[in-house]
């Protein structure tokens, strides 16, 4: 069980807690951070390390703060799209509104056009 507090990591050797590596919230050793700390300049995890932005070559997902070395390694609900920087990114698959239920509006108009033809 590990009890070493965020920036550190518990050395299943000697069962001591030692510090992640420079910007990293949270790792399994000193050389595989898992998170990075918020506002730091470094925050995007990249291979196990933070940066302050991706490599030229990797997919950016801007709301993990992740990056990742192919479209296909994007998380699922995205989809990868070159913007006008140039870069690769991971953008969030958005999927639109579902259309409005026709039928009930269809059935109120009906009744309503019943009762007047029945009250004339």
């Amino acid at each position: 069980m590990n009890d070493c507090p965020d920036t550190y990591y518990e050395d299943d050797d000697d069962m001591s807690c030692k510090k992640c590596g420079d910007y990293c919230q949270v790792c399994t050793d000193v050389d595989s951070c898992t998170e990075c700390i918020e506002e730091s300049g470094h925050e995007y995890l990249e291979n196990g390390e933070c940066v302050d932005e991706c490599s030229e070559d990797m997919w950016i997902y801007e709301t993990g703060k992740e990056c990742f070395e192919s479209e296909e390694d994007c998380p699922e609900d995205t989809r990868g799209e070159v913007k006008e920087d140039g870069k690769n990114y991971c953008v969030a698959i958005t999927t639109p509104p579902p259309p409005p239920d026709f039928g009930s509006y269809l059935f109120s108009g009906v009744a309503i056009v019943l009762a007047l033809v029945t009250f004339i």
